[in-house]
């Protein structure tokens, strides 16, 4: 009995080798794509899978032409945002916010935006939602509140 238990282990670590080695090929075997994404998988029993990522297209802003004429000196510019962390307005529409741990500190996340209006200027925050501003001084304060509870927004430009 002991003889086969060792003998069956062996011949599943085989198998799990020869298995890790044929999605090797297969994968090597695949056209190269500039946006393809991959990363490997290692389980508990040193196993190793290779994982597809998924690519997500998020909205930009001035890109793709949504940032108003009067707003477009928030392009590239960095604010303090209520007096905790400092902000940027990316002039591909992408917000970026380091210190904030909702998802924006990973810059170049599509669900970090901004884009304008006429008159305001809105701001996707990650997790924290859209937060709806405007500028009563052309660019020196940003005032405004968070949509989904009215949270209110001071920023000050750095």
């Amino acid at each position: 009995l002991l003889f086969r238990c060792k003998h069956w282990a062996e011949m599943r670590t085989a198998q799990l080798w020869a298995l890790q080695a044929l999605l090797v090929i297969v994968y090597r075997a695949q056209p190269i794509d500039s946006t393809a994404c991959s990363a490997v998988s290692i389980g508990v029993d040193g196993s190793k899978t290779i994982r597809e990522c998924t690519l997500v297209d998020g909205p930009k802003g001035t890109s793709s032409g949504n940032v108003h004429e009067t707003f477009k000196w928030l392009t590239g510019s960095r604010y303090k945002w209520n007096g905790w962390g400092d902000v940027h307005f990316k002039s591909d529409g992408n917000f970026y916010a380091p210190s904030f741990q909702g998802g924006c500190e990973i810059d170049g996340n599509p669900e970090c935006t901004w884009r304008t209006s006429e008159e305001n200027i809105f701001v996707v925050f990650g997790s924290a939602g859209q937060h709806t501003l405007t500028s009563p001084d052309n660019g020196g304060t940003l005032t405004g509140s968070r949509d989904s509870d009215g949270d209110p927004v001071n920023a000050q430009r750095m």
